[in-house]
Order: C-alpha cells, then sequence, then structure tokens
C-alpha cells in the first residue's frame, strides 16, 4: 500500500511473493508498471482499496503512515484486506524526529505529545505535509484494528559509517535521525532513509521471519524477506 514507482515491489517479486500494488498517484502506478511488469497495480487510497477482503498473507507499506491524519481507516482496511494471521510491515517517520527541527546544535523542539501537522521539503520545489503521531498512538491505534506487535526496529547508522562520516555517527546515535550520509560527485549530502520499521500479526501472534535491523548508510540489496536471523524452524514463512 502506497507502492510508489515499484521500488520495494520489485524487491517482493524477486524474493518469490505475488504482488499487488495500489497507491493514489496515477504517474507513479505507470512508472511501477513498466518496472514491475510481473506485479499488479492500481491506483487508490491506501485507507479504501478495492481489495477483496482476507486476500492477503501480508501486506507492506513503506513510508505511508507519516502522510496520513488518521490512523484507524488505515490500519482497519489493512486488517480487512488481510487473511488472518497476515503479517503486516511498514516503516515510518521516527516520531522523535518529527518533533525537531534545524541543526543539532541550534534544534527547536516541539511537544512531542501533540497532532501537529508539519511540512517538510523532499527535493527542491517539492513540500510535503505530514502528520506527527507518537508511539503510543501508534500501538493503540494498531491494537483497535485487530494486530499485536511482533517487531519494532529503530534505524542506527551502519559501522561503516563510523569509519567514513565520524561527526555525521556520533550526532545519529544521540537522536533518531532521518536521514544517511551519502557521497555525490566528492562531496557529502544526505539521503533519506527509514527511520523505523514495525511488523504485527493479524488477530493472532505467529512469529515470523525476523526483520533485520534498518541501518543507515546500509545499501546493499537483500536477498530474502526482511532478510536477518533465520525465523526458527517451527515457523513457515508467510511470504510466498
Amino acid at each position: 500500500l502506497g507502492c510508489g514507482s515499484g521500488l520495494f515491489s520489485k524487491h517482493l517479486v524477486e524474493w518469490g511473493a505475488h504482488v499487488k500494488g495500489c497507491d493514489i498517484s496515477e504517474r507513479l502506478i505507470e512508472l511501477a508498471k513498466t518496472q514491475v511488469p510481473e506485479a499488479q497495480f492500481s491506483v487508490g487510497e491506501a485507507s479504501q482499496t478495492l481489495m477483496p477482503a482476507d486476500s492477503f498473507d501480508g501486506v507492506v507499506s513503506c513510508l505511508v503512515l507519516h502522510y496520513l491524519d488518521q490512523l484507524q481507516p488505515f490500519f482497519k482496511e489493512v486488517s480487512r484486506i488481510l487473511k488472518k494471521n497476515g503479517l503486516f510491515a511498514f516503516s515510518f517517520h521516527h516520531p522523535m524526529n518529527e518533533v525537531v527541527e534545524g541543526s543539532f546544535t541550534s534544534a527547536k523542539l516541539f511537544p512531542y505529545f501533540s497532532h501537529r501537522e508539519y511540512k517538510w521539503t523532499m527535493v527542491e520545489g517539492m513540500e510535503l505535509t505530514s502528520y506527527h503521531h507518537t508511539f503510543d498512538e501508534i500501538v493503540s491505534e494498531l491494537a483497535e484494528a485487530g494486530f499485536y506487535i511482533e517487531l519494532l526496529k529503530e534505524a542506527r547508522p551502519a559501522e561503516e559509517v563510523k569509519l567514513q562520516f565520524p561527526d555525521f555517527f556520533e550526532k545519529s546515535i544521540r537522536l533518531p535521525f532521518f536521514g544517511s550520509p551519502k557521497r555525490r560527485a566528492g562531496k557529502t549530502s544526505r539521503s533519506k532513509s527509514a527511520s523505523c520499521v514495525l511488523a504485527a500479526s493479524h488477530r493472532k501472534i505467529v512469529p515470523a521471519g525476523k526483520l533485520a535491523s534498518p541501518k543507515v548508510g546500509d545499501n546493499r540489496r537483500a536477498s530474502q524477506p526482511f532478510p536477518g536471523r533465520k525465523a526458527s524452524s517451527r515457523y513457515r514463512s508467510r511470504w510466498r
């Protein structure tokens, strides 16, 4: 849900999943169909899809949550289209990052316990509107929609970042940071990266493949769903 141009859909297809993607942008769906012809894509609202009920083993949503003013309609829609015991994995802005504005040395702090609308610039000329949701709100809304949390991972800098960008490393272990250093034309710039990844099961806790801790600056391509330590042999992967 919120598949965009199909970047993560492509990974899921490579991992052997039968993928259906949905996004509100017609242009992005056109790109997704071109880049991932093995998957099926449609235009639609993430909180109000036309997908059949109880039809998916898993739902993945990358960096969509913070664009939603209200979470419950979205979580209920995911609950509706997931099979019982299905897995819902999604990433989102770290709530602490959403209330910090400015540099590390002169940051402005906004109230954490608030439902705040904020604007930010992804690239020059592209201003986006997002909404601050606390961990408390996210967990409560998930529970109300019938989910149990299996795993939460917060992004942290990879060890190789410490060697190449020691100042950035020290700053980003002090405060959850939505970005990573990246070399470009001999200069250091920042590229966006997910700050939190959460996995929740639908209606019943059934441990699945573990999510690797998302590391800022680690761009290696994964070779299996949610790479990391393998799940116990007692459980079968639901991603197929």
